[in-house]
């Protein structure tokens, strides 16, 4: 009886880690053209891409990561402001972003 339930977990474990192999190969831009339709962006202002190193929803973006590219947005357009508001107990800095709206007035 331990044998089978030794077989069985084994058998899970394999296909869980099998489906998470084949869900990491599976190519993500094709599914992001829902929230990123084809325009034209800045191309000064960097990708999530560009800065993490993987396409978004590839992996988890640790909080390091995400102040990263928020200031490396900051430091690409004048759009962006982020503001140190404090720490956390971790020394881990807790940051406000300001996404600016530019807006035209036509008379």
């Amino acid at each position: 009886m331990n044998k089978l339930i030794s077989t069985v977990k084994t058998a899970f474990l394999l296909l869980l880690a099998l489906s998470f192999t084949a869900a990491a190969k599976t190519p993500l831009h094709n599914e992001l053209s829902f929230y990123l339709p084809a325009e034209n962006y800045n191309q000064a202002i960097p990708t999530p891409e560009s800065v993490l190193g993987y396409q978004v929803g590839e992996w988890h973006v640790r909080h390091d990561q995400l102040v990263a590219y928020y200031k490396a947005l900051a430091a690409a357009s004048d759009r962006v402001e982020v503001k140190t508001i404090g720490y956390s107990h971790s020394n881990e800095s807790c940051c406000m972003s300001l996404l600016l709206i530019q807006i035209v007035l036509v008379r």
